[in-house]
């Protein structure tokens, strides 16, 4: 059977719960034939305290050690069949390792299975129904089965919902993308999510098993955001100050985490584009003071070659 997981939204699935738990990306269960969960979270030992909103629903899933499979197109039985199987097998082998070790067998664990749109027949068949204290989009089987479900095109449009709606696919993942861009500043959540965002454009950069069309897709929307972001402070008149205050090693740790750097965003561009920039070209760019000559350098750092930088600064 062909594997239609969504590698995309693995990965962002890792980022998401980073914070949150231990997670293991296609984890190896253990069978006759050697097969692998999407993502298997254990959560950390001193659970954080006082989460924001966008966090407290990636919180309850990973509460207590879980099984997620993520998916770009509707699950169907078979498939449903295959998820079960992993979550049985990786459970008898827990169980297992534990009477080995004289400790006790845990109760089955919740298994996730993060799907498009709703498996209607399968739902049908195993009477999945809502899950009593979640949100909409929210269903389960039993305590006996263990198995749970978000369907993500019903879930709701808040900010709770926000970073779970990043595994949605095509426009709903790029309206995810746009909402975190347009968060205003003095909200208390716009830094953590930007540095969330941020950290899911480098993971997607590197992640190869990303199909190129969704890596380039989300590096659009990520380049988006660092236009975006670097017109801001120009129009401010903040970009000469910042940039000295960088510089010098004086900018306050508050700012930092607030905005991306004239700098840090040309380099940032250009690892998207072109990979690592030269330490002698880097160093030229670290040296310009002069606000108006950053400027002028976005169009060439979005659109030029790396010898055409390379000559712009080393000139």
């Amino acid at each position: 059977m062909q594997k239609r997981h969504d590698q995309l939204s693995k990965r962002i699935a890792r980022e998401i719960f980073d914070p949150l738990c231990t997670v293991d990306l296609e984890k190896e269960v253990p069978s006759l034939d050697a097969e692998h969960m999407d993502l298997w979270a254990v959560p950390n030992l001193t659970p954080p305290l006082d989460l924001p909103r966008f966090l407290v629903l990636p919180g309850r899933l990973v509460s207590r050690p879980s099984h997620f499979e993520l998916w770009s197109v509707i699950p169907d039985h078979a498939d449903m069949h295959e998820t079960q199987r992993k979550q049985l097998n990786w459970h008898h082998h827990l169980g297992a390792q534990a009477r080995k070790g004289g400790r006790p067998v845990l109760d089955l664990f919740p298994t996730w299975t993060i799907t498009p749109g709703e498996p209607t027949a399968f739902f049908a068949r195993a009477r999945v129904r809502r899950a009593d204290g979640w949100p909409p989009g929210f269903y389960w089987t039993d305590e006996q089965g263990q198995l749970y479900f978000v369907v993500l095109n019903q879930l709701e449009r808040t900010r709770e919902t926000l970073l779970l709606r990043l595994w949605c696919p095509g426009s709903a993942r790029k309206e995810a993308l746009a909402e975190i861009r347009r968060i205003p500043e003095a909200d208390p959540d716009r830094r953590r999510l930007w540095e969330i965002a941020d950290l899911l454009r480098r993971a997607v950069e590197h992640d190869k098993k990303v199909p190129e069309n969704e890596r380039s897709e989300f590096m659009t929307e990520a380049r988006a955001e660092q236009l975006r972001e670097f017109q801001e402070i120009e129009q401010r008149g903040e970009l000469r100050g910042e940039l000295r205050g960088e510089l010098r090693g004086e900018l306050r740790g508050e700012q930092r985490g607030q905005r991306i750097s004239a700098v840090q965003m040309l380099l940032s561009i250009y690892e998207q584009r072109l990979g690592t920039l030269p330490e002698s070209v880097k160093g030229a760019l670290a040296a310009i003071e002069d606000a108006d000559r950053l400027k002028g350098l976005l169009s060439l750092f979005l659109n030029g070659s790396a010898d055409d930088i390379a000559r712009a600064l080393l000139s």
